[in-house]
Formats: structure tokens, C-alpha cells, sequence
């Protein structure tokens, strides 16, 4: 049987690791693509750490998934790993160019990237697409309202999405994560620190953060068929956070 193949969006940040990691280990053939891969020294140290995944200087979300097809005549897997800067601010004084920052980075570019897959996915009448979002709207975070705003709305497109291509065999779901080590917003160097040991206490009921081999079997679930059942779901992954 020949290798599924799997998109994974911005690669080396927020969920990108775990989700190389997770596709790998469960046999799939893994292209990504990373703003980061424009400078030539991080694009090498990334394909040194990676020598199995084909890496795409394709940065657009649709020939990003155009030049999977292109290469592997199919894509099984969309995972899409959108992420940007936190700017936290009083609603009273929050910008609107960074609102827009939020909505075109976390709501539009992956409705785009879907827009792209979805039509291959139906024609193989199979497919996933996971999106990288936040627990955020579950619950609310002060001072990040575009943030959660942003966030919410590619939920949204998840749930709607789901509805729309199930009867196709291809399923849509969503992670949202908070106090998760990651990359991009909790680092592993500074969890270890005093204001971040009182954080997670006083925030998460679990009173940890998940580690990086925890979401990588979430996401090596959600990539396996026996997962296919699952669909139009947001699976909060934050210690008890939000629900």
C-alpha cells in the first residue's frame, strides 16, 4: 500500500514539530512549508533534522497544496498550523491592523488551504483536515479579544466545513490547545520560570503543561483511520482549562 501524504502548514512552529513527528512515526509521506525556510541556514538544519520530509518553498496556501499534488498525485492530510504573534491589549485600545493581522493569519489562510484541498479530497472521496486553533475561545483570555476572535473563527469554519464534505469520507476537526509546550507560545525555556509555575497552578487544574510527545499522540490519532468517526469536533487540549 502505498504512503499517505500529509501538508503540514509553518512547520517548525506552534504544533509543526509534534505533527511532523506524529505523521512520520504513523508512516506517512510528510511535505511542509515555513516562513522560516527562506533563510538558507534554518531551511538546512531543518531538512539535517528532517531528512524524510520534502520540504516546499511554497508558501501560499494554495500552491502549497498545489505542489503536494503536483509531487504525490494526492493529499491525505491537511494539517493546518496557522499561528501568529500574541499583541495583548484592552479591548479600548486594541489595533485594528493587528486584528486583521489575527483574522487574515488564523481564520482566512486556512480557509484557504482547505479551499485548495478540499476539491483533491473529494474527488479520492477521502481526506482529513485538522486545524491548529486555540482553546481560547472556549473560555476567554483578558486582553486577547482579536486573538480569540480570530481563533473562534476558524472553529467555526472547522464545524461548518465538517457539515459541508462528511458525506464525502472526509473528515474535519479542530485541536485547541493552552499550557501545551510548544514552540511558539510556551517555549520550553520558560516554563521553568517563577511566573510561569504560578500560571499553570493557578490556571489549569492538571497544574502541568502537556508536553510535545502528548500532542503528538492526539495528533497521531486523529490521523489514523480508526479516527474516521470523528468529525466537526474541537478537542480542547489544555488541562481542564476550558471544556
Amino acid at each position: 500500500m502505498k504512503k499517505k501524504i500529509a501538508l503540514v502548514t509553518l512547520a517548525t512552529g506552534y504544533g509543526g514539530p509534534s505533527a511532523v513527528k506524529a505523521l512520520l512515526a504513523g508512516g506517512w509521506k510528510v511535505f511542509c512549508n515555513d516562513r522560516g525556510f527562506s533563510d538558507t541556514k534554518q531551511c538546512k538544519a531543518f531538512a539535517k533534522a528532517n531528512p524524510k520530509v520534502k520540504i516546499l518553498d511554497a508558501l501560499e496556501p494554495e500552491k502549497a497544496v498545489g505542489a503536494v499534488v503536483k509531487q504525490a498525485g494526492r493529499i491525505d492530510l491537511l494539517f493546518s498550523n496557522n499561528f501568529v504573534p500574541l499583541y495583548p491589549s484592552a479591548v479600548e485600545t486594541a489595533a485594528l491592523d493587528v486584528y486583521r493581522d489575527y483574522l487574515e493569519g488564523l481564520t482566512i489562510e486556512p480557509f484557504r488551504a482547505a479551499r485548495a484541498a478540499v476539491p483533491h479530497m473529494k474527488k479520492q472521496k477521502s481526506g482529513k483536515i485538522v486545524f491548529m486553533t486555540s482553546a481560547g475561545p472556549m473560555k476567554g483570555l483578558p486582553n486577547l479579544s482579536t486573538y480569540c476572535a480570530a481563533r473562534g473563527g476558524a472553529t467555526a469554519l472547522m464545524k461548518a466545513l465538517a457539515q459541508e464534505v462528511g458525506r464525502f469520507n472526509i473528515q474535519v476537526n479542530a485541536i485547541g490547545p493552552n499550557y501545551a509546550e510548544n514552540p511558539t507560545y510556551f517555549p520550553k525555556h520558560i516554563l521553568g520560570k517563577p511566573f510561569m509555575r504560578k500560571l499553570i497552578k493557578e490556571e489549569c487544574p492538571i497544574e502541568r503543561y502537556a508536553t510535545p510527545e502528548e500532542m503528538v499522540a492526539l495528533i497521531a490519532f486523529l490521523a489514523k483511520e480508526e479516527s474516521n468517526f470523528i468529525t466537526s469536533q474541537l478537542i480542547p487540549f489544555c488541562g481542564g482549562w476550558a471544556s
